[in-house]
């Protein structure tokens, strides 16, 4: 049994890897104190997995408090951290520096290129939006990054002396007070963003994860796949290839 841990920019998802198949994903703030404990009780109930591997996009830091979190409850079991690989598992990628894209989005085309057939648009809808473009034959040709609805929405909050911080996700074309103008403008932006990547790259398959994908379904003119276990579907992939 192995134990898959993804560290994003504000959550820790985990989830239980055993012959090949995965468990429920639980999901926590590790930016909360409170959440630690809770953490602490699912982990101790747990049977001692043979191999821990970590995802992190987080900062150093964070890593090793989850990592040193890991070895107090199981100290000899072995934490392999994944890192992004120029060409591993029939993906190739696209940065001169493969270093330098996230391992998250890494794990998202290795799970695409493993369980998605065909040229695939990849959007990861979290705390910040990322959107790569995979061929077929597993060759990535790019991506881009923006602010996730939430972040854009923070920022003008912060930026501004009079707009409202927006948390309600809503869908009308347009609105007729500032709450909703915000919420409709975050998501329009990113779904103009995905459709003209889109129609201009000539993809037909778009596929969405993370925690904001669901509020992008609805606005889109094409049909899209969501799948929110992406990330971790990568880390089993990438994991059986290691054994």
């Amino acid at each position: 049994m192995k134990l898959l841990i993804d560290i994003g920019n504000s959550r820790l998802k985990w989830t239980l890897a055993d012959a090949n198949t995965l468990a429920s994903v639980q999901s926590m703030d590790y930016r909360l104190p409170a959440s630690w404990d809770c953490l602490a009780r699912d982990w101790q109930a747990m049977p001692e997995p043979a191999l821990i591997l970590i995802a992190c996009v987080a900062s150093s830091e964070c890593f090793e408090k989850v990592e040193s979190f890991a070895k107090q409850i199981w100290p000899i079991c072995l934490v392999h951290r994944v890192e992004v690989l120029a060409d591993f598992a029939n993906v190739k990628v696209a940065y001169a520096n493969p270093k330098a894209l996230g391992v998250d989005r890494w794990l998202t085309l290795l799970a695409t290129q493993h369980y998605y057939a065909g040229n695939n648009c990849i959007v990861d809808c979290g705390t910040a939006m990322t959107l790569d473009l995979l061929k077929a034959n597993g060759e990535h040709q790019g991506g881009l990054i923006i602010p996730g609805l939430q972040l854009m929405r923070a920022s003008l909050n912060r930026a501004t002396a009079d707009l409202p911080l927006v948390s309600d996700m809503q869908l009308d074309l347009v609105a007729d007070n500032t709450e909703s103008a915000i919420a409709n403008g975050s998501i329009w932006a990113a779904v103009g963003l995905i459709e003209t990547v889109m129609r201009k790259s000539l993809f037909q398959q778009l596929i969405l994860t993370g925690g904001a994908a669901k509020y992008l379904l609805d606005a889109l003119d094409r049909p899209a796949i969501l799948d929110n276990g992406l990330v971790l579907r990568g880390m089993l992939h990438y994991a059986e290839r290691l054994s």
